[in-house]
């Protein structure tokens, strides 16, 4: 199975046995059944891949050694959310109707199931942020300039715990740029302290400016 994102296509999970030297993920950038269903939101019923002129040079299906496969889109709203390819190393009999429909449905199923896990994780995240916010409110209470700056970097770690170093600054009206107040993570903080960022210079100086958050 392979998620459908902007990028393309990014493999989330295989069953069954595969050749022990292919990497399946690897061979999704080039023409395969995957990315085809999940273009053209139809569903392949290939019962014998020799017959099947479009797909016998398929790079994925020949590392595969597969004789003939089903590959369905998952959807949602009619969008692609994810693509579905079993196969088989034997040719298949012809698929009935009756095939084609019931695979028909578990796309759809599968496409609700998708939407509602990825509604729960927004959900989910949406929860976390607040409970993050209502902490961070609560520490405030009674606290100084210098503890509030404090709490904002602690603040800032505890949503990226990826990052290394950060460090707050806090305008001078008077004389109209940011001064460093607060810093983790650098070897020479007391450097860095001394720095004076005007509005609009270098990428703190922009997003103070500008008034929009930047991720890079």
């Amino acid at each position: 199975i392979a998620e459908y994102q902007a990028g393309g296509l990014q493999l989330v999970g295989a069953l069954g046995e595969l050749p022990a030297d292919v990497n399946p993920a690897a061979l999704l950038g080039q023409r395969n059944p995957l990315s085809e269903t999940v273009q053209s939101r139809q569903i392949l019923l290939v019962p014998d891949v020799a017959e099947a002129v479009e797909w016998q040079n398929t790079p994925l299906l020949h590392a595969l050694e597969v004789q003939s496969f089903v590959c369905l889109p998952v959807l949602y709203e009619h969008q692609p959310l994810a693509g579905i390819l079993a196969i088989s190393p034997q040719a298949h009999p012809e698929f009935l109707p009756e095939g084609y429909e019931l695979f028909l449905r578990l796309g759809q199923q599968l496409g609700i199931f998708f939407h509602q896990i990825e509604e729960h994780q927004a959900i989910y995240q949406r929860l976390r942020e607040f409970s993050m916010l209502l902490d961070f409110s609560r520490r405030l209470v009674g606290l100084e300039s210098g503890g509030v700056l404090e709490i904002l970097l602690e603040s800032a770690f505890a949503v990226a715990p990826q990052a290394q170093a950060g460090w707050v600054a806090a305008w001078d009206a008077a004389q109209a740029y940011l001064v460093p107040q607060v810093t983790r993570g650098f070897v020479d903080a007391q450097a860095l302290q001394k720095m004076r960022i005007f509005s609009g210079e270098g990428l703190l100086g922009q997003v103070f400016d500008t008034r929009q958050a930047v991720r890079l």
